[in-house]
């Protein structure tokens, strides 16, 4: 039966406490914290990180489809998938597929996979669902919405959570939107969008999936949903008939924020690292319509959690200091122009080079045993010539040998932070993320991350960068 072999998720370091957000605005923003990604980060990064938790040790070669939801892909014309597969080093010969533009497309994707592994074209598939939306500064959108990132790996051996059934129905509304020139989310009037939308459509999805397979809310252990807002998460649950104190999933509401399309799978990695084997889960989204599934863990739910899971992101964090710090990470300002020469990559560099820059490959002398990166053809060591192996390294761990700020030529939220590493095998020079020097020191054990690198022209530029171990 197809199901759920492994989840993971991301959450980005930084956080923004609803109260800067109030005193920015002179009013009561409420309590709780939202995350926030890093100036470079994005949709595409935070789903290869997810990517990357859920995976773990799992033998990359064995995953032949990756599908990426998103309500804020980076590219209007592009594949967003191929990126994150080669990112996360997977095969050429796999499936890729973008699902974009709905609030469910997470679920739609998860969804595809399922059914591609039950029709026997794909045996493993990773979904990975990750958004970053901005709400117009000073809006109610802007302290609700949050960034993060969701990842499955569906197959159809050893599962840890089993999909007895799904039951989808399709909604026409304008409650929230964004047109492909608008930056910033839209929504109508607060009592439509929930009355005439969720609080219509979700009761109608779940009782047809319940109807569908002859089950009833006490079959369930716990009720995952995706929902605008807390209020409106705690009243479905109620308006459905659950148990508000046993049976309903705790929201993210007011630690993480509405991730948009990853949200409602969010919820869902945060109930399966709960979960016991047996228990049976009612998870439904919303957006556009809605997507039950019928879930049970299996006595291998134990094993399905992600490398570092959601709880550990969660607890990892950095608070934001003001809500300045927030609107330059947004570039929602003008900032200082550098004065330094801009990069301005090539694409056929990133094309040929793709390998060491966005695969992180090294390349490892068959002759003498000597690694380096990246990839070169001769080795530095013993001079043998197109005689090696390429080894990854994003996965390994890597020390401090020295670091170092560039301040010169740089505006204050731009400032470049390098580092010497050392890997087990090969030492290289890297930029480090979230951090400023006062934050590593020699020594210092990093953890590679996938991250976006500033660029002048249109050509995007991504690869890999180190920060200290979440």
């Amino acid at each position: 039966m197809a199901g759920i072999e492994s989840f993971g998720a991301y959450v980005p370091l930084f956080r923004l406490a609803f109260e800067e957000i109030g005193k920015a605005w002179n009013s009561f923003a409420g309590k709780g914290e939202r995350s926030v990604a890093g100036k470079d980060e994005d949709s595409l990064t935070m789903a290869v990180e997810a990517a990357v938790d859920c995976l773990k040790t799992t033998d990359r070669s064995k995953v032949d489809g990756l599908f990426f939801a998103s309500t804020t892909s980076p590219f209007q014309e592009k594949q967003t998938a191929a990126a994150v597969s080669v990112a996360v080093d997977l095969n050429r010969n796999i499936n890729t597929m973008d699902s974009l533009g709905s609030l469910k497309a997470g679920s739609a994707a998860l969804k595809g996979a399922l059914d591609a592994v039950k029709a026997g074209s794909n045996k493993k598939v990773l979904v990975t669902a990750s958004d970053c939306r901005i709400g117009y500064p000073g809006s109610p959108f802007e302290s609700t919405l949050g960034d993060g990132a969701a990842a499955f790996l569906i197959g159809d051996t050893d599962v840890a959570v089993s999909v007895e059934g799904s039951y989808s129905i399709s909604d026409e509304i304008i409650d929230y939107w964004r047109r492909a020139e608008d930056r910033f989310v839209h929504f109508w009037e607060d009592r439509f969008v929930m009355v005439e939308g969720f609080q219509r459509v979700v009761p109608e999805a779940v009782k047809g999936a319940l109807a569908k397979y002859g089950l009833e809310l006490r079959d369930f252990a716990k009720f995952v949903c995706y929902a605008p807002t807390e209020r409106s998460y705690w009243d479905m649950a109620k308006r459905l008939g659950f148990d508000l104190k046993t049976q309903v999933q705790m929201p993210l509401f007011s630690v993480l924020g509405n991730t948009g399309a990853a949200f409602g799978l969010m919820h869902l990695v945060a109930c399966l690292e709960e979960a016991k084997a047996g228990d049976r889960i009612l998870f439904a989204t919303y957006g556009s319509g809605c997507d039950v599934f019928i879930l049970q863990a299996t006595d291998k739910i134990g094993e399905g959690k992600g490398a570092k899971g959601l709880a550990r992101y969660m607890g990892s964090k950095k608070m934001l200091s003001n809500y300045q710090q927030y609107v330059l990470m947004r570039n929602l300002i003008p900032v200082f122009k550098d004065r330094m020469p801009p990069i301005i990559p090539p694409a056929t560099k990133m094309w040929r080079d793709q390998n060491s820059i966005l695969r992180f490959h090294g390349a490892k002398c068959k002759k003498c045993g000597h690694a380096q990166y990246p990839v070169h053809r001769i080795c530095s060591n013993c001079f043998s010539k197109d005689d090696y192996q390429e080894i990854r390294f994003s996965d390994k761990i890597a020390k401090v040998f020295s670091c170092t700020v560039d301040n010169l030529g740089y505006g204050a939220s731009t400032k470049p932070f390098w580092a010497i590493a050392d890997f087990e095998e090969a030492r290289t020079r890297i930029q480090i993320a979230d951090a400023v020097l006062e934050d590593v020191k020699i020594g210092d054990s990093l953890e590679m991350t996938f991250r976006k690198f500033p660029g002048e022209n249109d050509v995007p530029v991504y690869g890999w960068k180190g920060r200290s171990i979440r």
